[in-house]
């Protein structure tokens, strides 16, 4: 897992992401009060901080969309708590990343 991956777990984790439509905001870590917009297109995401404006791939802001994302889709698969095929959170992420 690279660094903005293991970047995007920690904002998924600690931070409030909105959803607003299709797009997402997600919070700027270096820039207070400072958001960024997120479409998490499956082929072509978009987010409009620097980093991805500069690189034009995947930044930590739309990982930290794709966990929030994954992690609601689990829990409304989930029954009684039990994540479906009794594999766990963690490998569902992972088993999904490949």
């Amino acid at each position: 897992m690279e660094e903005r991956e293991l970047k995007a777990l920690q904002i998924a984790a600690k931070s409030k992401l909105t959803r607003k439509g299709k797009n997402w905001l997600v919070p700027s870590q270096s820039i207070r009060g400072a958001q960024y917009t997120v479409k998490p297109d499956p082929i072509e995401p978009l987010c409009s901080c620097p980093d991805f404006e500069s690189r034009k791939q995947r930044c930590k802001h739309i990982f930290a969309v794709e966990y929030t994302i994954e992690r609601e889709q689990i829990r409304r698969q989930s029954v009684g708590g039990q994540f479906p095929l009794g594999i766990s959170h963690g490998q569902q992420l992972q088993k999904k990343r490949r």
